[in-house]
């Protein structure tokens, strides 16, 4: 039957070797669960069909066995009836009946069997569809990160490196130079400053000075007190 090939398959997959060789990851994973749930669902469609014939199959051999045991009744009922031409008769079909059961039997255990062997194929496809959900959400934040510095690494193989680096210290040396500026304005500023009160505390040594020098003129324009006296 296909539908075991194609779980064999899936069952000897390596999930992580396939994984690593594809070239996108995160698709080859959405198409592995779908796979194997498509799969799934055609295994789980053949178990509920070999359930149901296995029920059919017991169903004819308990009739079967029912039967027999009908025909070793009326063979007995034959024989007292001293009718051994009808004892006969129902003991061939007793056979008969007795071949069927043994032929029911044996392919109720093949249908056991593949009932069976198909539950055990849905639990381990089960678990391989687990394995692979329970990886997805990783691998497709790995194949994000990937992308994400290939195309950094892209742009940094369009780009020198070495030129990206002068033009942050042509930046650099630009302000530098504007933080000079910045410090003479301000170093001129004080400067100026410090002449103005330099130039208020000039301008009051001279008036002092002058007041002196008016008071030395004006005693020495006043007459002495000894000559007045004398005249």
């Amino acid at each position: 039957m296909k539908v075991f090939k194609r779980v064999a398959d899936i069952m000897n997959a390596n999930i992580h070797a396939m994984l690593d060789k594809a070239e996108d990851p995160p698709k080859m994973v959405r198409m592995i669960i779908h796979e194997m749930n498509d799969t799934l669902v055609k295994v789980r469609m053949t178990a509920a069909k070999a359930i149901a014939d296995r029920k059919e199959l017991t169903r004819h051999l308990e009739t079967k066995r029912a039967e027999a045991m009908d025909w070793e009744r009326k063979a007995e009922y034959a024989v007292r009836r001293d009718r051994d031409d009808l004892a006969r008769g129902a003991l061939a079909e007793r056979r008969q009946c007795e071949q069927d059961v043994e032929n029911l039997e044996r392919d109720l255990q093949v249908s056991e069997e593949i009932e069976g062997k198909l539950r055990n194929d849905i639990a381990t496809l089960e678990g391989k569809i687990a394995e692979a959900k329970a990886r997805q959400r990783s691998i497709i934040a790995r194949a994000q990160t990937a992308r994400v510095q290939r195309g950094v690494r892209r742009q940094l193989s369009r780009h020198n490196v070495d030129e990206i680096m002068e033009g942050f210290e042509q930046y650099e040396r630009m302000i530098d130079d504007l933080e000079g500026q910045v410090e003479s304005f301000e170093s001129s500023k004080s400067m100026s400053l410090r002449e103005e009160f330099q130039s208020i505390q000039d301008d009051e040594e001279l008036d002092e000075e002058l007041q002196n020098l008016k008071s030395r003129m004006k005693r020495g324009n006043e007459p002495s007190s000894e000559g007045t006296q004398t005249s």
